[in-house]
């Protein structure tokens, strides 16, 4: 009878996890020069050739719905281009990069669409 009430217990527990998307979870950050980049957040960078990582700090894979997938608006007079975009889908715990190539002045919002429930944006300027 205790087997059976331990048993009930452990499935209980992870009735319990699988509820809370413990393993189903999919969480994306995104960093430029080994910083990371808040969600709604700004990054000032350098240079003209821009390369960020997307992390997939989740378990479950994310899958970019846009097209491009990563998406970049203008805010203020400069040019900015997406050179390398992202795949269509990022594994729990992999990272991969994407490239920006910018002329060195104003600012842009980028937007990267995915299945995760809310879009990841943050903006660039310098």
């Amino acid at each position: 009878m205790k087997a059976l009430l331990r048993l009930a217990a452990v499935l209980l527990l992870l009735a319990m996890l699988v509820g809370c998307n413990l393993f189903n979870s999919v969480s994306m950050e995104v960093t430029y020069s080994s910083s990371t980049i808040q969600n709604g957040g700004t990054v000032k960078v350098t240079g003209l050739d821009l390369t960020f990582s997307a992390v997939n700090t989740g378990l479950s894979t994310i899958e970019f719905t846009g097209s491009p997938r990563v998406q970049i608006g203008y805010i203020t007079s400069g040019s900015w281009t997406l050179q390398t975009d992202l795949p269509t889908t990022l594994g729990g715990g992999d990272s991969v990069n994407f490239k920006i190539r910018s002329s060195g002045s104003g600012s842009a919002r980028v937007t990267i669409p995915n299945n995760k429930g809310n879009d990841f944006i943050f903006y660039v300027s310098y």
